[in-house]
């Protein structure tokens, strides 16, 4: 049977039965088995190393990526506060340029009001259509509605019922039974 050894590529044969070959042969297959360890120890320990390394570095872009993310935040504020503090500058300086726009016009108009005579100070010309004592007319005419009120008048209203072909009826010579009397044509 031969063994193989990794670091060595040394081969022994079992037909050798020296006891200084054997025991040495036990060492190389203990020190191989013990490299064999250390290789599979260090490789874990390898993967380990590489975990943490990539779990730190995962660690550090996710901070540098949050303060960035913070920095961003902190420049939108501030741009935000410098856009107010203009916006509230500029409504102060409209609102102080109308409050001297205002008081300049009230002024000018003050000075004017001293210069231009006010309402009664012309002189004015005596009129030749001032007369005294006359007045307006008083008659009031007659509307279609007036019209039609008056006639209303004359009419007679529900449930009176003047008959007056039947008073005025005379017998007359020709014996029609009809009055020859002018207001009663409307019959």
């Amino acid at each position: 049977m031969r063994v193989s050894l990794p670091h060595n590529q040394v081969t022994f044969s079992e037909t050798v039965n020296d006891p200084l070959l054997e025991t040495q042969k036990k060492r190389m297959q203990i020190e191989a088995k013990r490299q064999y360890l250390i290789a599979k120890q260090s490789s874990r320990t390898h993967t380990r190393n590489q975990n943490v390394a990539n779990i730190r570095k995962e660690f550090r872009d996710w901070q540098r990526e949050t303060m960035r993310d913070i920095a961003h935040k902190y420049e939108r504020i501030n741009a935000r506060k410098q856009l107010r503090q203009q916006m509230a500058q500029s409504v102060k300086d409209k609102t102080r340029d109308e409050f001297i726009q205002r008081a300049t016009w009230k002024e000018e108009m003050e000075r004017r009001k001293h210069i231009t005579p006010g309402p009664g100070a012309y002189l004015r010309p005596k009129s030749s259509l001032n007369t005294s004592g006359g007045e307006f007319t008083r008659v009031k005419r007659t509307t279609k509605f007036d019209q039609l009120e008056d006639k209303g008048r004359e009419v007679p209203g529900p449930g009176i019922h003047h008959t007056p072909w039947i008073q005025s009826q005379n017998i007359d010579a020709a014996g029609t039974g009809f009055s020859a009397d002018p207001r009663d044509k409307h019959l």
